[in-house]
């Protein structure tokens, strides 16, 4: 029987060994392996809280092997067969003699035997004609009997690994699509998806970012107004331009911090109360050949790390900022990007979420990805009595074949 404690630490060995770039089938092996070990131990955990626990992990390890293969593997704990007291388990009682017992108990069902074969003997005919059974026939029609559920403690065989081919690069940034895994799907909402266009402009110094949002006849389309689009200068919190997204879209624009003679770095993100907008890597070369840029949103309907629309979060916000990113170094068709969260609201001390644990300083983000794709992360934070949970959408302008 595998314990909480013997969970949590191959969970910390995983992460010990976790790959900087792409992973090896032996090790995303072990992380399904891992995955289905804690599934089946759930049996026997029946402390909420270390079941919380397990959840947020299975939550990590679904989301990396999603990220590398395409396949969001199953996650649903077992029921607990043990009561959840929140008290040591009393010793057991000890048995109390049986003779007694028995001999009562075998008085008692021979006097009940007799006197229900007395009724039975009187009342025979009325009661064959009342319950004569009527013929019935059972068929499935249309459908297959259903699988049986494995018992307790039977490890399940880990989902095989799906290979999903990378989309091929163009010129313009192609929408993020998302790949939809074969068992078992990955929950779906409705996501905000971004295609990018760049074009050259007139004034070299200018950065200038025209934004559109198409609700693509999933979400009305006063539901997509009023979200709030900011442009941050890689490493800062505070938005260098922001503009509240109207039915003409939003404009955002900024002077170079070079003069147009160095490559700049931008995020964009899209804050909105109830949609999940991805945030984009913009990144302006030197000159004026690409600082005008074309970013169309689109609603759709995709696989989602989030069960269901995130809430609202009241009198909390929760944010990100880029810090770093490019190619990988061992790795020349992916990338990596590290985002660092940050709140506002709330009573000002936060815990954050960053995927797999908490903290109560602002935490560094790692994300990385195949090149031309999209990376995710769910992510929260408590404050004040409140929390909010949102996920991450990035996209990286990084199609290293993409034509010259």
């Amino acid at each position: 029987m595998t314990s909480f404690a013997e969970l949590q630490a191959a969970h910390q060995a995983l992460l010990d060994r976790l790959p900087k770039g792409k992973p090896s089938e032996e090790y995303l092996g072990a992380v399904l392996a891992h995955i289905a070990q804690a599934i089946a131990a759930a049996a026997n955990i029946p402390a909420s809280r270390d079941r919380d626990q397990l959840r947020a992990n299975l939550r990590f390890w679904a989301s990396y092997v999603f990220d590398h293969t395409g396949a969001y593997p199953d996650t649903t704990l077992r029921p607990s067969v043990l009561a959840d007291t929140g008290a040591v388990s009393a010793p057991p009682v000890p048995p109390r003699p049986l003779r007694p017992l028995l001999s009562a108990a075998l008085g008692v069902s021979l006097c009940l035997a007799a006197a229900i074969c007395a009724v039975v003997f009187i009342f025979r005919e009325p009661l064959l004609t009342a319950f004569e059974p009527t013929p019935t026939l059972t068929a499935f029609v249309g459908a297959t009997a259903p699988t049986p559920t494995p018992a307790p403690g039977v490890t399940r065989t880990a989902p095989p690994l799906v290979q999903t081919a990378l989309t091929p690069p163009t010129r313009t940034q192609a929408p993020i699509v998302l790949t939809e895994s074969s068992t078992p799907p990955a929950p779906r909402r409705i996501l905000m998806l971004a295609e990018v266009s760049h074009a050259p402009g007139e004034d070299c110094a200018a950065r200038t970012v025209q934004v559109s949002v198409d609700p693509a006849g999933r979400v009305p389309p006063e539901e997509v107004l009023g979200a709030l689009a900011e442009l941050r200068f890689a490493g800062s919190h505070e938005p260098e331009a922001a503009a509240v997204i109207s039915p003409n879209g939003a404009s955002l624009s900024v002077e170079s911090f070079t003069g147009g003679e160095e490559p700049e770095t931008y995020l964009l993100s899209v804050a909105h109360p109830a949609l999940t907008f991805s945030s984009l890597i913009l990144q302006f070369e030197p000159g004026c050949a690409n600082n005008q840029v074309q970013v169309r949103y689109a609603a759709t309907e995709a696989p989602s790390l989030l069960p269901s629309q995130p809430p609202p979060g009241a009198n909390l916000e929760l944010g990100w900022s880029l810090v770093a990113w490019g190619p990988a170094p061992q790795d020349e068709d992916a990338w990596v990007a590290q985002l660092e969260l940050f709140a506002r609201g709330g009573d000002g001390s936060y815990i954050y979420w960053d995927g797999s644990s908490f903290t109560t300083q602002e935490p560094d983000l790692l994300l990385t990805q195949r090149a031309c794709a999209a990376a995710h992360r769910a992510v929260g934070v408590s404050s004040g009595g409140i929390s909010l949970l949102r996920e991450i959408i990035l996209q990286a302008p990084f199609c290293p074949h993409a034509p010259g």
